[in-house]
């Protein structure tokens, strides 16, 4: 099976979970470079604002993303964190061009809310035109901490099984983080 993974990070976070994933799965990863907006914590809170209207305004970003034919996968997983709510702009910039893609496609998610963002993944499904068959969502205070683990076995184990992972049900996995809350992170 042909797994491949195309990620976009900014901070580094989606790009741990990336990595992880990639390894557990054999899939090959794959990375946008994007121009644009540098990390929040370099400029501080003039940085975020940018970034929110670099994503509120839908502005396309300078993207660099390999020449691979994505379509011929038979697993492709989207790796993006959340601006504003919304799919991280050099992700949505490549989605917007069509690109085509095969009919199995799941999703990574970082965000700054522990929360699960239905909204971007509702965005996402209608930009890939795809229902994605599983999600993986971590907050970024938890993958800091490194404990992503679990999370990210049982959305392996979701993907790795073929056609014995149900493709487009949905079933939450809580997975509780070192503060002691929940986290509502996977859906498979």
């Amino acid at each position: 099976m042909t797994i491949r993974i195309l990620c976009y990070s900014l901070t580094g976070n989606t790009g741990t979970l990336a990595r992880q994933v990639a390894a557990e799965l054999g899939a090959e990863l794959h990375e946008i470079r994007a121009d644009g907006p540098a990390k929040p914590g370099i400029w501080g809170l003039w940085g975020i604002l940018r970034l929110a209207f670099v994503t509120l305004t839908g502005r396309k970003s300078r993207i660099e993303v390999p020449d691979v034919e994505w379509a011929g996968s038979d697993l492709l997983i989207l790796a993006a964190p959340v601006w504003a709510g919304h799919v991280a702009a050099p992700m949505r910039t490549w989605l917007r061009g069509r690109p085509d893609l095969p009919d199995r496609v799941a999703l990574i998610v970082t965000s700054g809310d522990p929360n699960r963002p239905d909204g971007m993944i509702a965005e996402f499904s209608d930009l890939a035109g795809r229902t994605p068959s599983a999600v993986l969502h971590q907050g970024e205070a938890l993958v800091r901490s490194g404990a992503y683990g679990p999370a990210v076995g049982v959305f392996c184990a979701a993907l790795g099984g073929g056609d014995a992972a149900p493709q487009f049900e949905t079933v939450e996995a809580e997975i509780v983080n070192r503060a002691g809350k929940a986290d509502q992170g996977i859906a498979a």
